[in-house]
């Protein structure tokens, strides 16, 4: 599974094409990617702005990387805090 992600949460990531959304980029932490050109370090993740995100990767971007970053915080719909 494609950087640690639990395959229960790959199936629910949006994708652009066949690359999957990188959930540590919407986090607080966030991505660095490659050479500074906004693309992540992995040829199988991408760095995007979803329209939705599931409560699993919601969860796990909380439990990995401490929340969603403050421009991803409007994807959060539920009720565990940000």
């Amino acid at each position: 599974n494609a950087g640690g992600v639990p395959a229960s949460v790959q199936r629910t990531l949006p994708k652009q094409g066949s690359q999957e959304l990188c959930l540590k980029f919407l986090s607080k932490v966030g991505c660095r990617g490659k050479d500074g050109l906004g693309k992540c370090f992995s040829k199988l993740r991408v760095h995007f702005r979803p329209s939705s995100l599931s409560q699993e990767a919601k969860e796990l971007i909380v439990q990995r990387w401490g929340g969603l970053a403050a421009e991803f915080t409007d994807l959060w719909q539920q009720g565990i805090p940000v």
